[in-house]
C-alpha cells in the first residue's frame, strides 16, 4: 500500500507520481515526489533516493532503455557527480515544474 511521503517542516508537495528508478542494472518501482526543497523516490516509506534541489547539477531529459530495452524518455538526474535516470509519465511537466521551483528558490533568496 501506498504511503505518502512524510515532507520536511516548512516543505510541500508540489508533484507526485509512480515511476521507475534505475538502481544498479535494474529498475525499481516506486513514486517520485517533488516538494519545494527535494526530489525523493520512495518505495511506501522506504526512500532510496533523495537530492535536495539546490544540490543539483544537471537535471535533463534525455531517451534511453527501459524495461524490455523500450525507449522512453526519461529524467537524468546528475548530483554530487552521481547520475540517477528515473522514467516517469509526462516527463516534461516534471521537468518544467523542476525548473519553476529553481527559479521560485532564487526569487524567495534560498540558496542554491
Amino acid at each position: 500500500m501506498f504511503q505518502k511521503l512524510r515532507p520536511l517542516e516548512g516543505e510541500e508537495l508540489i508533484l507526485r507520481d509512480q515511476g521507475l528508478l534505475e538502481h544498479v542494472v535494474s529498475w525499481s518501482p516506486g513514486h517520485l515526489h517533488l516538494t519545494t526543497r527535494r526530489l525523493v523516490f520512495a518505495q511506501g516509506e522506504n526512500v532510496i533516493f533523495e537530492r535536495y534541489l539546490e544540490n543539483l547539477e544537471i537535471v535533463d531529459i534525455i531517451k534511453r532503455k527501459c524495461i524490455l530495452s523500450k525507449m522512453v524518455k526519461q529524467l537524468r538526474i546528475v548530483s554530487g557527480g552521481r547520475v540517477n535516470y528515473i522514467a516517469i509519465r509526462k516527463v516534461d511537466n516534471w521537468l518544467n515544474e523542476i525548473y519553476q521551483t529553481f527559479i521560485e528558490m532564487d526569487l524567495n533568496g534560498i540558496e542554491k
